[in-house]
């Protein structure tokens, strides 16, 4: 009966921390960090309100929630870098740091993160992720709903 308990416990120990390695939970109580320029591959924009800035890029964009505090936020890092180098013509991308920037957190109703939303050339949403996704993911989702992605 012992050697179930443990293996019962061992089994829902490691569930609880592989689910904490995809998401985190945005601690939007945590104090600000003014380091958050390794953390932004693009200037966050600032118009009236973030879906309306969304629209104007006439672009499909990506915009990623998340925090430096974040494990799979980190990991999401060299992925916008490279989306920012390489596909920067196709795709337009945007990191908002939940702690800065809590208006933008709150309009689009953010409970996890990582979060990515997906959004076409007119700023509709097309999809939202939680959680690590590669860039070979990201590029997949635009082209599910049409969007022609090139180098």
């Amino acid at each position: 009966m012992k050697n179930k308990i443990v293996i019962v416990w061992l089994i829902m120990s490691f569930l609880s921390l592989s689910s904490q390695l995809m998401s985190c939970s945005p601690p939007i109580t945590e104090k600000p960090s003014n380091d958050n320029a390794v953390m932004t591959p693009v200037e966050t924009p600032s118009k009236a309100t973030f879906a309306e800035e969304i629209a104007s890029y006439g672009k499909p964009v990506l915009v990623d929630f998340g925090m430096e505090s974040c494990t799979p936020c980190k990991m999401m890092v060299p992925v916008l870098e490279d989306l920012e180098t390489n596909y920067k013509q196709d795709i337009q991308t945007i990191f908002v740091h939940v702690g800065n920037e809590q208006e933008k957190t709150k309009e689009f109703g953010i409970q996890m993160i990582p979060t990515q939303i997906f959004f076409d050339a007119t700023g509709n949403e097309l999809e939202r992720h939680t959680g690590f996704i590669s860039k070979e993911d990201i590029l997949a989702t635009f082209q599910k709903y049409g969007i022609t992605i090139t180098k």
